[in-house]
């Protein structure tokens, strides 16, 4: 998960960036609400924070003077600002300290915050996948060299850990926590050594499954389509067909046990 920080002394502002979002579905954490930016940095001594969601005008110490400090101490720290105040020097300003986005409270809605937390999210992928590049050796570097093993053990334990699961609820961070490294390294990573995006990967072993149950069993499409890990199966019908390049019930008469099949149920024929 994506640890967020909320800074804004007035406790509704707080209560209500908190209620706009379903924050563990879109993958976010709010770790910490703070009145004064000089807690706030305080606490990120000893509590990771990935985005600060910050107002700017605070007593004590405000938005800006914490974004500067917070750069200083965590520069891969992303800055969301928000503000009473449509103000361009606050804008600019926070902009020449990598402010990722300027947002207003009196119009603040649920599709603008999430929008401007994706932005940060994709900053920070891009980041790690930038710090994965610089880490790569080099020279040309031997199959069975011990650094090269040592980079790809975290995925060759991931794909035994996905293979020993079920499909249905494997989701990026279960299979990243199993492992032992971030959610953002292991996207980065996962990408890097199979050549496939973890979720596209997965979506590939699920066709495979339905596939097997097409061919080898008499249950129902719906039924197929959920115990392949689909809930939706019109959307599974679809991609079934995108990726194979035939219907579920035209590859279950094509390669079916057990003879022609119902087109309309995809249930044998009597």
């Amino acid at each position: 998960m994506i640890q967020v920080m909320i800074v804004d002394d007035e406790p509704i502002i707080r209560f209500g960036i908190k209620a706009l979002i379903d924050w563990d579905k879109e993958g976010f954490r709010v770790v910490g609400e703070y009145a004064n930016g000089v807690v706030a940095l305080d606490t990120m001594l000893s509590q990771p924070v990935d985005i600060v969601i910050t107002d700017i005008k605070m007593p004590m110490m405000d938005g800006l003077t914490l974004t500067r400090e917070v750069m200083k101490l965590k520069p891969s720290c992303k800055v969301i600002l928000v503000s009473s105040y449509n103000d361009f020097e606050y804008v600019r300003e926070g902009l020449k300290l990598g402010v990722v986005d300027y947002i207003l409270k009196h119009s603040l809605e649920p599709e603008e915050l999430l929008a401007a937390l994706r932005k940060c999210k994709d900053r920070l992928d891009e980041e790690a996948h930038e710090h994965v590049l610089a880490a790569e050796p080099r020279g040309g570097m031997a199959p069975n060299d011990p650094e090269l093993h040592a980079e790809h053990s975290p995925i060759e334990k991931a794909l035994e850990y996905i293979g020993r699961h079920d499909l249905k609820t494997i989701t990026l961070q279960q299979v990243a926590d199993a492992v032992h490294v971030s959610r953002n390294y292991f996207s980065v990573l996962f990408k890097k050594t199979t050549g496939h995006n973890f979720i596209d990967y997965v979506i590939n072993l699920r066709l495979e499954k339905a596939k097997e149950l097409l061919a080898e069993s008499h249950l129902k499409i719906y039924v197929i389509a959920e115990q392949a890990g689909f809930n939706d199966v019109k959307y599974f019908s679809k991609l079934f067909k995108k990726s194979c390049g035939l219907s579920p019930i035209d590859y279950r008469m094509r390669y079916g046990h057990g003879g022609r099949y119902d087109s309309e149920r995809g249930e044998p024929q009597e």
